[in-house]
């Protein structure tokens, strides 16, 4: 239960505004299909995770990780103040084996369970209305 909070206050300060305004989502609906699935989510996620790594090394460094939250930060178009929960460290929660590094796999697994999270009614697909729901959730 504690990881499940912790995964979704990190990430809901760096990236839930932006999905709920919408245009995120479209992004994300990698078939064109005007649904976007948890599956199409995780890996439109992972995709930032790619731009992220500048070295091609399959993984990353903490400066790395620290530039793609920034980057993130600053495509958000309204909402959210950017704070963090706690003195949590997102680099150290991700980077699950402790290794230095964050590795596609332990990035892929975290982006999973948020989006599984989001899933409000669990029927796979996300709408604006779930991560809504989530944002109102987390400000209560």
């Amino acid at each position: 239960m504690k990881t499940q909070i912790l995964i979704t206050a990190m990430i809901t300060a760096v990236a839930l505004p932006a999905y709920a305004g919408g245009g995120r989502l479209k992004a994300m609906d990698l078939n064109g299909d005007g649904k976007v699935t948890v599956s199409e989510a995780v890996e439109a996620r992972v995709a930032t995770f790619d731009s992220a790594d500048t070295d091609g090394n399959g993984s990353l460094d903490k400066a790395e990780h620290t530039a793609m939250l920034e980057a993130l930060k600053s495509q958000r178009k309204r909402g959210g103040s950017g704070k963090r929960a706690g003195d949590a460290d997102p680099f150290a929660f991700t980077d699950a084996d402790g290794s230095g590094s964050i590795s596609k796999e332990e990035f892929r697994l975290i982006a999973q369970q948020f989006f599984t999270r989001v899933d409000a009614d669990g029927n796979g697909e996300l709408t604006r209305s779930d991560f809504r729901s989530l944002r109102s959730k987390n400000s209560g």
